[in-house]
């Protein structure tokens, strides 16, 4: 087929070329996004419906690893859950991601408010890093 397209026209597919000073975080905003959701849903289903939702719905305990737990013991369902190693590679990955991503989407609010100058673009652009990077910490921790 390739040759027989060159043959046909000497014309080459259209590339799209990243533009000077576009991040990676911001080309790929939508892919970063899906990754931050599905392990925010994995997130919600491993610990607040096992843990909370036990709880509003009158469960004393809940199955965990074969054992009957307190929903109430949350060092039970940490240390079950990051035994795993594929979990917390995981949970690594899903936080890079929610930092790229909160990295991207707090400079471009801040852009989008109209706050950004060229005096100020570099300052919103430290200070997106440094929030993004206490969000992850602080998830963290």
């Amino acid at each position: 087929f390739g040759l027989r397209a060159a043959r046909a026209g000497n014309d080459r597919y259209a590339v799209n070329t990243r533009p000077a000073g576009v991040s990676w975080a911001s080309q790929n905003m939508f892919a970063i996004g899906v990754v931050v959701i599905g392990f925010m849903c994995l997130h919600l289903c491993q610990f607040w419906h096992k843990m909370m939702f036990a709880e509003l719905t009158g469960h004393h305990e809940v199955a965990l690893a074969g054992q009957m737990v307190s929903p109430q013991d949350g060092a039970a369902f940490i240390r079950y859950y990051f035994s795993q190693p594929l979990v917390v590679l995981g949970y690594l990955i899903w936080y890079v991601a929610l930092w790229f991503h909160l990295t991207h989407g707090f400079w471009s609010a801040i852009h989008t408010i109209g706050w950004n100058n060229q005096q100020w673009f570099n300052r919103w652009k430290c200070i997106s890093t440094i929030v993004a990077t206490l969000i992850c910490v602080g998830f963290a921790l």
